[in-house]
């Protein structure tokens, strides 16, 4: 019902009896091969603890979900960026609970993932399982198709992505350093919006000097990815994904869970 995904994960993990556990998103469809190739891999390394593969963007003809797909594929909007590529096969301390396998194992001695937050879910599980030194394998050829969204629900997803932002405090390493940077925008716009009666202090010129490097690099990254025609689309949708966590961090404290996971499921 209206339990977080975090806890459906662990109370499955818990029913099951087998030797791994394999996630896959209700949004998401495997390549043919998907399990396959992740046994065999996984018969050659058995001191592997998790292998997980490609995140890719299927075939659209929609135009906004394919600002979407190529947005999503920059270093400053998903965390571990060659997941969204069939890079090279390699080992990693992160991986998205989209396209995952485990060792049940593994998962239960740990803990299994966060059950009381909206995203980032997996975030605890390998927080522990770096922790204990256990391995984890990026393997190019299993990939998962996950559907875009819209332009809409894009920026809902990211603004969710901000009321994650105290998971630092939580289980401090790189991606959850990430999100707590990712609310750092919109706290740098507000503060020169406020302090324009004091544009001559040294931190009045710092903030608008961090605020025109912003636009600066939306605008050379819009360029890079865009067609000219549709240079404003994609503009707007990077400036959705870098000030989309900082409004979700600053609304959080207004609305109700409720509304949140409204939010962030589209509905």
């Amino acid at each position: 019902k209206n339990k977080n995904i975090g806890f459906k994960r662990n109370f499955a993990a818990k029913k099951s009896s087998k030797e791994y556990l394999v996630f896959i998103d209700s949004d998401a469809y495997p390549k043919k091969g998907w399990l396959e190739n992740f046994l065999n891999i996984l018969l050659k390394k058995k001191k592997l603890s998790a292998i997980g593969g490609p995140n890719l963007s299927p075939p659209t003809k929609n135009s906004e979900k394919k600002i979407v797909s190529k947005i999503r594929k920059l270093p400053f909007v998903t965390l571990n960026n060659f997941i969204k590529s069939k890079s090279l096969s390699r080992f990693t301390d992160f991986l998205p609970s989209c396209n995952l396998c485990v060792k049940r194992k593994d998962y239960l001695n740990v803990g299994g993932m966060d059950n009381k937050i909206l995203a980032g879910e997996e975030i605890r599980l390998f927080y522990y399982l770096n922790k204990n030194k256990k391995k984890i394998y990026f393997s190019q050829n299993s990939p998962v198709y996950h559907i875009d969204r819209n332009l809409i629900n894009f920026f809902r997803q990211r603004m969710t992505y901000g009321t994650e932002a105290n998971l630092f405090l939580k289980y401090p390493n790189k991606q959850t350093f990430l999100f707590l940077l990712s609310i750092l925008p919109i706290f740098n716009f507000l503060f020169v919006i406020l302090s324009i009666p004091f544009y001559e202090t040294f931190f009045f010129k710092l903030n608008t000097i961090c605020l025109f490097s912003t636009f600066i690099i939306s605008i050379f990254y819009a360029i890079k990815i865009s067609h000219l025609k549709m240079f404003f689309k994609y503009l707007k949708a990077i400036l959705m994904s870098i000030y989309g966590p900082g409004i979700g961090f600053i609304l959080q404290f207004f609305t109700k869970e409720s509304d949140q996971k409204r939010r962030y499921r589209q509905v």
